[in-house]
């Protein structure tokens, strides 16, 4: 198999694996709006900060008006609440609300559900495995983009 071949497989995968664990919770949230709430979550779970619009771009690496029509709806849903940083009151931070948490990990539910069958098919280690794989591939994706970036 030639590298193109394996590139068109990789891709193929990775679109097929994101349809899986989006089949669930498309009907509550778009994959977008998913995306944001999964890193707002996280990032406050892990060191109890809340971010910026221009940060959550950077993180997720997406264009500021992309995420500030996102961010736009996901406020109009109350899933959102802005917060002035009161040592710069420009920049406004972004926290989940009480429904924004209860919709997100509703959909998390429903993706864990429908992902099940990948559990009883694989192992715990195969599974990693592929885990581990995906990183070390993002982190290749990741210093691709930044050496394009400075050119």
């Amino acid at each position: 198999m030639n590298k193109r071949q394996l590139v068109h497989q990789m891709y193929s995968m990775s679109q097929m694996f994101s349809r899986a664990a989006e089949v669930q919770g498309r009907t509550v949230m778009s994959k977008s709006e998913f995306k944001v709430l999964y890193h707002l979550q996280k990032n406050h779970n892990e060191d109890d900060t809340l971010l910026t619009s221009r940060e959550l771009a950077n993180l997720m690496n997406v264009s500021s008006p992309a995420i500030s029509r996102t961010v736009k709806g996901l406020v109009q849903k109350a899933w959102l609440i802005q917060e002035d940083n009161p040592e710069d009151r420009r920049n406004i931070f972004l926290r989940l609300s009480a429904d924004g948490i209860k919709n997100y990990e509703q959909v998390t539910q429903n993706i864990e559900n429908s992902m099940k069958i990948i559990f009883e098919e694989f192992t715990e280690d195969e599974i990693r495995v592929f885990v581990d794989t995906g990183n070390r591939l993002t982190k290749v994706i990741n210093k691709i983009k930044i050496e394009s970036e400075e050119k």
